[in-house]
């Protein structure tokens, strides 16, 4: 193998070593040469050779500015910034990462064990799937650091290893070309230098890193010096907080979210609690000075129904909710949660984060009664919950199991139940015991007893108290180990077990399972190899009295330790209940992959739990229908109360839809959920080799694309009105299917609906009166996150595009366009817009109509051009049929050819932002300037997303625009006559 590299070294800040990127992030189109790049021709010696390309850039903010801090010199001997000791520096700073695929006709794909990227030699985590790179295509990754300049280290070397195989079609794995190997590698270093001696540093403080962070209390008193929200991380008291986390705020009847504050940075004091407040000052003066330590408007007085606003704390890198209290839902009442004149404690039992909302695990005042607090009641800086007296307490056995094994010590737990729900949440104050009457003995065993005194009941009412082998066959679902021989999960099952009151001096009964007095062996009292459940609805306390009629001993069948159901009170008389599970929804949502799911409902078991061996599978191509490939175990998952069970492709769908919406994930990326639309999908009772299909999607063995089953880029929705239930053979009458056979519209994010059973009454197809132009782009001198995009039609509204639209961005070069931005599927809101936004945008909630993090808005610098074309394809890399609808500046020229020495290009709105003027409405594939103005610098208060109302005619403005508008007009038609060949040009290159 012949290794070619054309290598132009420079040094680099931060050390990256480029794996692959996720496949959420869209291929770039590659925009020809660029500075510095390292380019890569490998050659196998069977006359085909392999093109590759990688780059790094690297851009630090200094007193305001931007610079490069690439090396400048190949031996390091020239540093990129001289800094002095006494002013020691954090600097921000944004590396880029590029792979490209410069081969014209192949497309390659990554090697995910031997292409990696790396930071200060640290390898950093990527996904494990592999990626595929389109021919003269390139793939981008961005992170963003700071460097302390006195701390640091003065070099920080990075890499990209590239590691791929050349194959023609992604489709096909196995067309791979004569050459099948590509490689790449490039390393650059960066190197600064500090003058003199630092002045003394005071010893940092320790950063936390961990993330395990809850919210214990909300407070929202009448008296704003009384309202505050706790938040509490033990493991990282006296620490500082290291990574962007905040507190984040769902406004009640919105479905976007606001930033309360950013907590990166602030030290948590040693009690492990950091308290936000409305008025620090009030809030010291109230409780003690120190209760405050964040000070923050938690509850807008400007805001109406703040009481049911929702709260998370949120980690912006992850971009995950670590904890959350409230819903996030914009159709729920969020009535329990309300907290009007009220306070949200949160159960001491439940000290983990959770990302989504149960509210089991909060005592709530108000809520949905109609109590209020007084500042009495509140206690920031302590965690603890109020002890409601107890006595008598109603808590029942409910299950009991011996189960049979060949040998060792047999797995038993015994299942305790409390039906009293205002109880749950509470601790067991009087010395209940749960003990064993051993055989004919009338005396309970108190040395070998498991002690109930001082637990807290848990939300669900079950306490399950397990011997060692039934904890370690149970995972998680154990809540106490009594591993006592002679104690009552050690029986061998002709004693009586009891909960008991008192202790050796006096006790009393207060449930028993078995005759007290009566050794059990050959009695109906027996529960040797065998499990016992109490019949649903005697919950009344026993006394110690046996009633055989309310138990079911199960000796034969369903006593196996695989059939326990601890903490689930579910038998039903002994009866089974036909669930009629059946799938609902299938989604495969145009341009999200990431947010397929399959949807399982069931209208008799909504709250119990799958039957053991029932499994969610898939058939691939070609599969026989004994051959379901990566079966979804659902066995003993709780199904929620409604009786839908969503199974999410991947943890992204908890993004793109609700965070509530996701039942389960399954932990391997190939699995039923994650289907293209082409896949058969079932619900199976029994193992994989010896099963029953209880409902089934599609046909099996086929290859669905282009056939009535064919739900790519869409969705298929089970008809309701077809009141058949499940069937083991599919019939399509039963289904509508989008796109289908018919080549009916895509379906995008907005009309999928996980959760809920609703069908679309007939296909939305183009609507090709649609007219659709650019009307504003913004690159505000304040926020680069505050860049967008706004796009207007005049004669439509509420419309989802169903036209195969892009808007492209080219750069500074005159290469084909940059970045590609899929417009099917996306809302035209009720105003005629459709605003695209940064996904870390600081706009008012409502203003963006769509955030995404593609690389349209994140590379956008000012001097960009954009377009909105009009495809016949979904690849707009590759057809011939691509056209211009309407275009911002001159694709493909960087437009500085057409002013004098020294003026910015005349498209280029830099710190500032572009605006069509409101009587302009037309679409112009050659650009018009005169129909646009220009105004920099400007921040972003000044600029109006969604709104054309300023966008007038100048008068008295000072603008680049009306400064320049002779000029501009006096060029422009020489301009049109240079570049619309330039134009044409590049749409024939786009189809070559």
């Amino acid at each position: 193998m012949i290794l070619t590299c054309f290598h132009h070294p420079k040094g680099v800040l931060i050390s990256l070593t480029l794996l692959y990127l996720s496949a959420i992030i869209p291929p770039t189109a590659l925009v020809g040469a660029e500075p510095n790049p390292h380019y890569c021709e490998t050659d196998n010696g069977h006359g085909t050779v392999c093109k590759t390309q990688v780059k790094i850039t690297c851009r630090a903010t200094v007193d305001g500015a931007e610079l490069d801090c690439l090396n400048p010199d190949e031996n390091n001997n020239v540093p990129w910034l001289e800094i002095d000791a006494a002013n020691c520096q954090t600097i921000p700073i944004k590396v880029e990462f590029k792979m490209c695929n410069m081969n014209e006709n192949d497309g390659i794909q990554i090697i995910p064990e031997t292409t990696r990227f790396k930071f200060m030699g640290e390898e950093l985590e990527a996904d494990d799937k592999k990626q595929w790179i389109n021919p003269m295509s390139c793939r981008t990754k961005f992170i963003d650091r700071t460097v302390d300049t006195c701390r640091a280290p003065k070099q920080r070397p990075m890499s990209v290893l590239l590691n791929a195989r050349v194959i023609r079609d992604e489709t096909d794995p196995t067309n791979q070309g004569e050459n099948s190997h590509c490689f790449c590698y490039t390393y650059k270093k960066s190197t600064f230098k500090v003058n003199g001696t630092p002045n003394p540093i005071e010893p940092p403080i320790d950063p936390c890193v961990t993330k395990n962070y809850i919210i214990t209390e909300i407070a929202n008193p009448n008296l704003n010096a009384g309202k505050y929200i706790e938040i509490y991380n033990p493991e990282c008291a006296g620490k500082q907080i290291q990574d962007p986390i905040e507190l984040i705020r769902y406004p009640f009847g919105s479905d976007d979210h606001v930033v309360v504050t950013n907590l990166q940075g602030v030290q948590i004091p040693d009690d492990g609690f950091l308290i936000l407040c409305k008025n620090k000052q009030g809030t010291d003066n109230l409780f003690g000075q120190g209760t405050c330590d964040v000070e923050a408007d938690i509850f807008p007085t400007s805001t109406s129904n703040v009481a049911k606003d929702s709260y998370a704390v949120y980690d912006f890198y992850g971009r995950i909710r670590v904890d959350l209290y409230g819903s996030k839902r914009v159709d729920n009442d969020r009535t329990v949660q309300n907290l009007s004149n009220g306070r949200a404690e949160r159960k001491t039992e439940y000290p983990e984060p959770s990302s989504y909302w149960f509210p089991d695990i909060w005592n709530i005042i108000p809520g949905e009664g109609t109590g209020q607090i007084s500042l009495s009641d509140l206690d920031p800086r302590e965690w603890s919950n109020l002890d409601p007296i107890q006595e008598p307490l109603d808590i029942i056995i409910t299950e009991i199991i011996d189960a049979d094994v060949t040998n060792g010590v047999p797995p038993q737990y015994v299942e305790l139940y409390v039906p009293d729900l205002n109880l749950r949440g509470t601790k067991i104050t009087s010395p209940y015991k749960l003990v064993m009457y051993p055989g004919s003995s009338t005396f309970p065993r108190f040395d070998t007893a498991f002690d109930l005194q001082g637990i807290t009941i848990p939300s669900d009412g079950f306490i399950v108290v397990c011997n060692q082998n039934a904890n370690l066959l149970l995972p998680g679902r154990c809540d106490f180990v009594h591993n006592v021989s002679n104690g009552p999960t050690d029986s061998d099952g002709n004693d009586q077990i009891a909960i008991i009151l008192g202790d050796e001096n006096a006790f009393e009964n207060v449930d028993v399972f078995g005759d007290i007095g009566t050794d059990g062996f050959g009695t109906d009292h027996d529960f040797e190899d065998a499990r016992v459940v109490r019949k649903i609805g005697h919950i009344t306390l026993n006394q110690g009295i046996w009633d055989p009629d309310q138990w079911i001993i199960y000796r034969n069948s369903n006593n196996d330790i695989t059939d326990a159901d601890p903490s689930e009170w579910n038998n039903n008389d002994g009866d089974d209940i036909n669930c009629n599970f059946m799938i609902t929804e299938i989604a495969d949502p145009v341009t999200t992959p990431y947010g397929r799911f399959v949807e399982i409902y069931t209208p008799f078991c909504g709250g119990k739990r799958f039957p053991i061996n029932t499994s969610l599978v898939h058939w691939e191509p070609n599969d026989d229908v004994d051959e379901p490939s990566d079966p979804i175990d659902l066995s003993k998952i709780r199904i929620p109360v409604d009786g839908f069970f969503v199974v999410c492709a991947t943890s992204l769908c908890e993004d793109i839809y609700d965070g509530d919406t996701c039942d389960y994930i399954p932990s391997s990326y190939n699995n039923a959920a994650n289907n293209k639309g082409n896949e058969a999908v079932g619900i199976i009772s029994g193992p994989p080799n010896n099963f029953d299909i209880l409902d089934l999607y599609g046909v099996i063995g086929r290859e669905g694309f282009g056939t009535n089953q064919d739900f790519g880029d869409g969705r298929a929705v089970r008809k309701r009105n077809m009141d058949t239930g499940p069937t083991f053979v599919w019939n399509p009458d039963h289904w509508i299917v989008l796109p289908g056979a018919d080549g009916n519209e895509s379906v995008g994010v907005d009309k999928c609906d996980p959760g809920e059973w609703k069908e679309e009454e007939e296909p939305i197809i183009p609507d090709e009166d649609l007219v659709l132009i650019i009307s504003e782009v913004a690159n505000p001198n304040d926020s680069t996150s505050n860049n967008f995009i706004e796009l207007y039609s005049p004669n439509k509204s509420n419309l989802v595009i169903q036209n195969q639209l892009f808007l492209v961005r080219w750069d500074g070069s005159n290469t084909p366009f940059s970045d590609v931005f899929d417009l099917k599927g996306q809302f035209i809101n009720q105003n005629g817009f459709l605003v695209l936004c940064r996904p870390d945008n600081t706009w008012p909630s409502g203003t963006c109509d769509r955030t995404t993090s593609s690389t349209v808005l994140s590379m956008m610098q000012g001097d960009d051009r954009f377009a909105i074309m009009q495809c016949t394809t979904v690849n707009p890399y590759s057809v011939n049929g691509c056209n211009l609808v309407d275009v911002y500046g001159y694709p493909g020229d960087g437009g500085m050819s057409n002013n004098a020495p020294g003026d910015p290009a005349v498209h280029d709105f830099s710190n500032g932002r572009a605006y069509r003027l409101t009587q302009y409405t037309t679409p112009r594939n050659i650009w018009q300037a005169t129909e646009w103005d220009i105004e920099t610098p400007q921040d972003a208060s000044n600029c109006s997303p969604g709104d054309r109302s300023d966008q007038q005619e100048p008068s008295s403005k000072t603008s680049k625009s009306s400064k320049s508008s002779k000029k501009t007009r006096k060029t422009l038609r020489r301009t049109n006559r240079n570049l619309g060949g330039s134009v044409q040009q590049h749409s024939n290159l786009r189809g070559q």
